[in-house]
């Protein structure tokens, strides 16, 4: 599995949690209780492998690599993709502050959680979508053979290969009860 495999899997996870986590607020929106308890499950793994693991394999691994074959730093796609990465950190970071905020909610503070959660789950869906059908192929189409195969192996390899190993498994596993806990 190559780099570009591998971030197409990340998305593949991440869109189950987002399904499972767009049924959990759907039954908050029908009138059952908002579980903090669950939502801050989310959370986590939105701030662990969507805004960490996830944006650190394009920010450290694939970004570089676009550099080397000519991509501006500060131009498009990569300036337009990092300024989507803050956007989802900043929609995230809103998200887990409201988590640990003080009890009862008013009416308009879940008003405010629900539309977040629309709000968290549409944006990443549409980013998901213009990585996977524009980015990715593209800039895998540019890529040499030995080029991919050197990226692909910096991401087992090297000083914090077993931190993102453990974590990866982790957090794999996380999203997987989580789907499961909001299945259809």
């Amino acid at each position: 599995m190559d780099l570009f495999d591998n971030l197409i899997d990340d998305h593949r996870l991440i869109l189950g949690v987002l399904d499972a986590m767009e049924r959990f607020i759907g039954k908050v929106e029908a009138g059952a209780e908002l579980d903090l308890v669950e939502l801050n499950r989310f959370a986590v793994f939105l701030r662990e492998f969507v805004d960490l693991v996830h944006q650190e394999k394009e920010e450290t691994l694939l970004f570089p690599a676009m550099a080397r074959l000519g991509y501006a730093k500060g131009g498009a796609p990569i300036a337009h993709v990092h300024a989507e990465h803050e956007r989802e950190h900043k929609l995230i970071f809103e998200l887990r502050q409201i988590v640990v905020r003080d009890r009862p909610f008013s009416s308009t503070k879940r008003a405010r959680i629900v539309g977040l959660v629309h709000e968290i789950v549409a944006f990443l869906r549409e980013h998901i979508r213009k990585e996977n059908e524009l980015l990715y192929p593209t800039v895998k189409s540019e890529f040499s053979g030995q080029t991919l195969e050197d990226i692909t192996k910096k991401l087992w390899t090297g000083e914090q290969a077993e931190r993102r190993i453990v974590e990866d498994a982790w957090l794999r596993t996380l999203a997987t009860e989580l789907a499961s806990a909001h299945g259809k």
